[in-house]
């Protein structure tokens, strides 16, 4: 059996036991000061405990009855009888008392201590019998056995913290070093992000430039779709003229080409087969204007020739060369020369 925890009220105590000085006050006060610090399943043991001390001392109590009534049935043999303890077993007697208690105070402590560093230590319900040498020596040993595995549970509660701080300095030590590396890599972090906010800033200056330009160029634009709209209208309004300039053209083709064949076959009253020698050197060039070549006979039959010219004539006059159909915009059709030639070869 082990001893006994801190919160047991030992049920081997003398009766003696209530004459304590203020300093054991003191430290059953410390104690129960430490007793309501306690977690519900200590509390729980103790309700335990305080029931097994509660029986224990209902058990003493029958006991010490019974024998104040032996002493009170013998009372008056006792008066009679002299006092048989001498002063010195007296003093002897105390003593044994007064170690016995210092014993258990000292029971008391290391009990205290071992449960506060194991409190699943098993418990001790073994009671003290007497006062007496032996009891005392048996006592003694207890304590010093329970001292050196008070001591032995320290030791070992004292490895362990060790280890826990040595292990908790590792951790600690790695739990530095990663807050300075993740410092570092900070540090860096914020000069690339100062590099990034220049390149930012660059950029959107360069994005500022690059939209004034692109306004600029969308203005230019606009201004040079405006002038090809207009250069359009333009273009159309000068085809148009050109139409129409082309359409004049041709009816004052078409009238001056009616102009000279009345005037080149005006004067064909009589169909001789005359020719002008004229004629057949003009009709070698082709780039001799017609009425250049027809000049001639023209003139000779509005001068009143008394030649006619023949039909060969009158086409090259009316319908350009023979050879080469120069000119036959300026001319009028063959069916108008020939319509014309049989008009005057019927007149």
């Amino acid at each position: 059996m082990l001893f006994s925890p801190p919160h047991l009220l030992f049920s081997y105590r003398l009766a003696g036991r209530c004459q304590e000085t203020p300093q054991k006050n003191k430290l059953r006060k410390k104690r129960r000061a430490c007793l309501s610090a306690m977690s519900e399943t200590d509390v729980l043991l103790l309700n335990l405990e305080v029931e097994a001390a509660a029986a224990r001392n209902a058990d003493l109590s029958r006991r010490l009855e019974r024998i104040t009534e032996e002493l009170g049935c013998s009372s008056v043999h006792v008066i009679e009888k002299p006092e048989v303890i001498s002063q010195g077993t007296q003093t002897e007697f105390d003593t044994s008392r007064d170690a016995a208690l210092n014993l258990d105070d000292l029971l008391f402590e290391i009990a205290e201590i071992t449960f506060r560093l194991y409190p699943s230590t098993p418990i001790d319900l073994s009671s003290r019998r007497g006062d007496g040498p032996r009891h005392l020596e048996q006592l003694s040993h207890r304590c010093l056995d329970e001292m050196r595995s008070l001591r032995a549970a320290l030791e070992t509660k004292l490895e362990g913290y060790n280890k826990f701080i040595q292990e908790l300095q590792q951790a600690l030590g790695t739990y530095y070093r990663s807050i300075e590396k993740v410092e570092s890599q900070m540090r860096e972090k914020e000069l690339e992000c100062d590099a990034l906010l220049k390149q930012n800033a660059e950029l959107l200056r360069q994005c500022a430039e690059m939209e004034a330009q692109l306004k600029v160029a969308y203005e230019t634009r606009e201004r040079f779709s405006e002038n090809a709209t207009c250069q359009m209208h333009r273009v159309r309004d000068l085809e148009a003229e050109r139409d129409r300039l082309l359409k004049r053209e041709t009816v004052l083709a078409n009238t001056v080409a009616s102009l000279r064949a009345e005037c080149a076959l005006g004067p064909w009253k009589n169909t001789a087969p005359l020719r002008d020698g004229s004629f057949e050197t003009a009709t070698s060039s082709p780039h001799v204007l017609p009425g250049k070549c027809s000049a001639s006979p023209v003139q000779d039959a509005c001068d009143g020739a008394s030649f006619a010219p023949s039909a060969s004539d009158v086409m090259w006059a009316c319908q350009g060369s023979a050879v080469n159909r120069a000119f036959p915009e300026w001319c009028v059709s063959a069916e108008k020369v020939v319509d014309f030639s049989c008009k005057m070869g019927n007149t």
